[in-house]
This record gives structure tokens, C-alpha cells and sequence, in this order.
């Protein structure tokens, strides 16, 4: 059965059950979910005892000009998902939880946006490096898995194995699953993971996370 918490105490109470009788596989997303996100979560579930999922809706990887109040929030719909696919725990905090008051820390990988949107999007991978240092030390996961675009271009500028070990999680596994593997769904509506657009689709509003 699916369990959904809101806040840390509760997450950790989870996670240390969880972890207590094996692994664990992180999956962030910004919710919306798809048919490419839950092919993530089956693999998760494939290589972890269990899966936990993050919806979270960063506002520190968006835009002044990108309409952060607009981006689709559907929690019932995306949690009745994750229940079907047989995930142990949704990680569902609030803005506040993850950014309390007087939060000023930002972390910035060099390069990480080089050939993706972020040269048009300043400041949008610094959101994405920073939530998700936060999710790693706030689900403590054995490994995370992300999309082939995301997951790609990080793993390769060191990207997310920099924010692990900057985040104190250094024995962490990550998964990048290949697009051949996931649906080809549009990168401009999908959440973190992100899969690889279908041909030709232009790369707009790339939200990771």
C-alpha cells in the first residue's frame, strides 16, 4: 500500500521502515505523471526492495517569465498511479519543507546545462542541482533513477555524482534509462526524469525536477 507523507518527520519515520528491510530507489518527479515516469518507477522496482517517488513543484527552477503557479498539480491522480505500480512512499512536502525560512543555500555545476535549455533558462539548472541535493539527504536513497535526457547530460559534466557527494551521499547508484526503453513523450510537458522528445518537437520549457 501506498504511503503518502507531507512532512520530515513522517518521511523519516518511513524511510528508516523502509530501509530496515532493504534497499531503496528514488525517483524524482514534478508530478503531472506519465507513462515515461512509471516506466522509471518499473525500474526501479526491478532493482530496489523498494521505490520512493518525490512530486515536487521547485519553484527555484523556474523562470520570472515561466508561470510557476500554472504547472499542472494533481496529486490524487498521480498517487492513485504510483499505488498501481506497486511504490512504497510519496514524498509530497510542501514549498516551505523543502525551502523553510532564511534557506539561502544554491548549488551550481559548471556546464551542466550545455546542450540542453539552460543557456536560455539562467539560473535553471542551480534549482535543479539544489532540490535535488535536497531530496537525496531528505530520502536518504540506496539509488535514484532519471531520464536519458536529464540523466545523460548530468552524468556526463559529473553532475549528479558532484551533488551526491556534495549532499553526503557518496555509496549512492544512479540509473539512467535510455529512451528506447521509455515512451516518447514531449520533454516540454515532462517532469523530472525527462525523456527525449519525439522528433522534431522543439525544446521549450524544459522542466527537470
Amino acid at each position: 500500500m501506498l504511503l503518502t507523507v507531507h512532512t520530515l518527520d513522517d518521511l523519516r519515520a518511513a524511510t528508516d521502515r523502509l530501509g530496515g528491510s532493504g534497499t531503496i530507489a528514488l525517483v524524482p518527479t514534478m508530478g503531472a505523471l506519465h507513462e515515461g515516469h512509471l516506466t522509471l518507477v518499473r525500474a526501479a522496482r526491478a532493482k530496489a526492495d523498494h521505490v520512493a517517488v518525490s512530486i515536487f513543484v521547485n519553484p527555484r527552477q523556474f523562470g520570472a517569465n515561466e508561470d510557476l503557479d500554472a504547472y499542472p498539480r494533481q496529486l490524487a491522480r498521480d498517487a492513485a498511479l504510483l499505488e498501481t505500480e506497486g511504490v512504497a512512499l510519496l514524498w509530497a512536502p510542501a514549498p516551505d519543507i523543502v525551502y523553510p525560512a532564511g534557506y539561502a543555500t544554491n548549488i551550481s555545476v559548471a556546464g551542466v546545462s550545455e546542450g540542453l535549455c539552460g543557456g536560455d533558462r539562467p539560473g535553471h539548472f542551480d534549482g535543479v542541482a539544489t532540490v535535488v541535493c535536497k531530496l537525496f539527504n531528505q530520502v536518504r536513497p540506496d539509488m535514484a533513477f532519471f531520464g536519458e535526457r536529464t540523466g545523460s547530460s548530468w552524468r556526463s559534466s559529473a553532475g549528479w555524482r558532484a551533488t551526491s557527494i556534495l549532499c553526503g551521499r557518496m555509496s549512492m547508484r544512479f540509473t539512467v534509462l535510455p529512451s528506447s526503453a521509455r515512451p516518447m513523450v514531449s520533454l516540454c510537458r515532462a517532469a523530472m526524469p525527462i525523456s527525449r522528445p519525439t522528433s522534431g518537437l522543439p525544446l521549450r520549457h524544459c522542466h527537470a525536477a
